[in-house]
């Protein structure tokens, strides 16, 4: 017996030094080079793609059968460019005696450079579901053999995963990946590791990725189900922009099986703002439906802007808060129950985006009241003028707008509707209708950045205005009383130059009635021209005095920035107004010239004097600034105009008082039709006199 146990370990030691000797001379004997193509054979039956490996191949059998690649590559699916997979190092290894039981213990998986291509076309079929339904059989296959699977870990070093979706389209990639998960088995979740710099070119983001999980169902037929410990992304949310990303989550589920994932909260970092969200979806690994909420606190949008180098200037704190659920689907996006509050003025509605890529979609938008004027540059200085319009792109929007009450250029509207139309470079805003201090208006403007001209267009029209109360609110001054009426259309060629209102061209045609004027002193121009003609003083003028007038009418075209009267009239109880003007809308002056006719002697203002001026037409200038133009008479015409009788007196003589009854002898005749020639010839020379019906007529209009 003892012989024969000497012999059993004799035995036993010669075979252990012939299986050692067999895994030390096997790899030296046997070239796994010379079975490329057995191998390529191999994984084309097993996965339907054809694999090349160009580089070479290296293998041992101590501890574990150990195989590495170099250069390997895995062809694409049906109707997919390009190759699926790529790298420069792929190694595995298999232990061999847990085999005999069924037990296969992979050791480490590692790929150096691998390059992954992941793919949908535009018909929603990617590149990677035959090979999970390969791998679901081979899974069902071994679960029913009761094999046990087990992977030491998997690393990737320096890796590349591209994701292109031609639905979207959407591209995502993934660079300088390291990937580290530890022992996969079926029976517990293995831990994960992933570092890399996350790109999306379509949106110019470019942050550097961190996370941990833990992960399940990798070999098992259980599905894979992750639980995210740490999700980090830190980095620029736009190549043009240099404010920080920080997106943060400390916990999120991703599960493979129902085919869904929640991340709550999700922390969103902008700069120095935050914002806070709950995002869930479903259909992952198909069509993606991301919903959840959003939640904004103290959003300082200033304090933003001024870190991305573009400061805002105005009255306003910019402060937004506010909350709204949203749900996003491939390249759509949905808002719902929106509400904003900027400041102190809130905002409701909706938004549907039917596609993010090029802004197109539907809104409608409330807001009770809005003071628009805080949010404006206080000084033209803070008014940017850099960059090109041409690269102006507004998408294809189309909305609706209400607001209750609306505070623009110091003026009030309220009840305010108005449909937005975007579509590229071009804006159209029609109509909007507001009441408007106590009348209507009626606007509509038309934008295209593309055109060579007439890139901003402006109809406008309003009815029943209080002037009075509008110009008090514009100009601080009731300058002009009354209910106003205007029609007018305008053009700009050039809008956003530094001088847009010299490429104006238009019409304008405006109309007030029942009022009063002030700061124009009608009767302080009669009482000075009275007084240049020495036939009074200068009387002091009640500053509170109020000139009545039934209608004023004006009309005028806009040529160039210049606006050039057509049609000057204003009508008085006691004097009209015509004239003619000349605004350089560009430059802010004004030339031109005005004629009040005095057509009636108010009492207690003008005194008995005053009838040498009556239907007189009293020429003043005006030049300079629009807002206080220079107002000066021109003294040469007034005088021919009020002192001509008197000078035809002179040069003709005084009429001598003939008897009516007293026949004329024929030299006498003679003489009357020689002076009535001279007579007719100097008034032509002097413009008529003051009996004239004609002027008297033209005054009185």
């Amino acid at each position: 017996m003892k012989k024969f146990f000497r012999f059993l370990l004799k035995t036993v030691f010669v075979l252990v030094v012939l299986l050692v000797g067999l895994i030390i001379i096997l790899p030296m004997v046997i070239d796994p080079n010379d079975y490329k193509s057995e191998i390529s054979e191999a994984v084309t039956s097993a996965t339907g793609r054809d694999i090349r490996l160009d580089g070479k191949i290296s293998w041992s059998l101590f501890p574990s059968v150990a195989l590495k690649f170099e250069d390997v590559s895995l062809s694409n699916a049906s109707g997919f460019k390009g190759d699926m997979f790529e790298a420069d190092q792929l190694a595995a290894s298999v232990r061999l005696l847990p085999l005999l039981k069924k037990n296969i213990q992979v050791g480490q998986v590692t790929l150096i450079k691998p390059v992954i291509n992941l793919q949908t076309n535009k018909f929603g079929v990617n590149n990677w579901d035959d090979l999970l339904e390969g791998q679901a059989s081979t899974n069902t296959t071994e679960a029913n053999s009761n094999i046990d699977l087990q992977v030491r870990g998997i690393a990737i070093n320096s890796g590349t995963l591209s994701y292109v979706d031609e639905q979207g389209p959407s591209h995502i990639q993934l660079k300088d990946l390291n990937f580290d998960i530890d022992e996969v088995a079926t029976d517990k979740a293995s831990e994960i590791s992933i570092i890399g710099q996350l790109l999306m070119p379509d949106t110019g983001l470019d942050a550097q990725l961190d996370a941990k999980l833990s992960i399940s169902g990798l070999v098992a037929d259980t599905g894979i189900k992750m639980s995210f410990h740490r999700l980090r992304l830190d980095g620029q949310w736009s190549a043009d922009a240099s404010v920080p990303l920080i997106v943060n989550a400390d916990a999120g589920e991703v599960d493979l099986v129902a085919d869904t994932l929640r991340f709550n909260p999700l922390s969103i970092q902008l700069g120095d703002e935050h914002i806070m969200a709950q995002v869930s979806g479903n259909q992952i690994s198909k069509v993606m439906n991301l919903h959840g909420e959003v939640s904004i606190k103290d959003f300082h949008m200033a304090r933003l802007l001024k870190a991305m180098q573009a400061p805002l200037v105005n009255d306003a704190d910019n402060i937004i808060n506010g909350t709204a659920k949203w749900s996003m689907v491939n390249n759509q996006l949905e808002v719902s129950e929106l509400q904003l509050k900027l400041d102190d003025y809130v905002m409701g509605g909706d938004l549907k985006i039917t596609d993010l890529s090029a802004i197109k979609g539907q809104f409608n938008l409330n807001m009770d009241s809005f003071n628009l004027d805080q949010y404006l540059p206080q000084n033209e200085g803070e008014v940017s003028t850099t960059g090109s319009q041409s690269h102006l792109n507004l998408g294809q929007l189309h909305g609706q707008i209400n607001i209750g009450q609306l505070i623009a250029a110091g003026l009030e509207l309220s009840d305010i509707s108005l449909k937005v139309n975007t579509n590229g470079q071009r804006l159209d805003i029609e109509p909007l209708n507001a009441n408007f201090y106590q009348g209507l208006i009626r606007s509509q403007l038309h934008l295209n950045a593309a055109n060579q001209d007439k890139k901003v267009t402006l109809s406008h029209s309003m009815k029943d205005i209080e002037a009075g109360s509008m110009l008090q609110a514009l100009m601080d001054s009731e300058y002009i009383t009354g209910k106003a009426a205007m029609e007018a259309s305008l053009s700009i060629d050039e809008p956003f130059s530094e001088r847009p209102f010299k490429t104006a061209n238009g019409m304008i045609d405006l109309s007030v009635r029942d009022g009063d004027i002030k700061g124009i002193d009608v009767f302080d121009i009669i009482q000075k021209s009275l007084s240049l003609t020495g036939q009074s003083e200068v009387q002091l003028q009640d500053e509170n005095l109020k000139t009545e007038f039934g209608s004023l009418l004006f009309k005028a075209k806009i040529n160039q920035g210049v606006l050039h009267s057509e049609e000057l009239f204003l009508n008085s109880p006691y004097f009209k107004v015509r004239g003619n003007i000349k605004i350089d809308l560009d430059q802010q002056s004004i030339d031109g010239q005005i004629r009040p006719v005095l057509t009636n002697i108010p009492e207690a203002v003008l005194g008995p004097e005053f009838k040498k001026l009556l239907n007189v037409k009293i020429p003043v200038k005006l030049t300079g600034s629009l807002l206080s133009p220079s107002i000066t008479i021109d003294l040469k015409s007034l005088i021919i105009d009020t002192q001509k009788d008197r000078l035809l007196d002179k040069l003709l003589g005084e009429d001598e008082k003939e008897d009516p009854n007293k026949p004329l002898t024929e030299k006498e005749k003679k003489k009357r039709e020689k002076d009535r020639l001279k007579q007719a010839l100097l008034k032509g020379l002097l413009g008529g006199d003051k009996d004239d019906k004609n002027r008297d007529e033209e005054g009185g209009k």
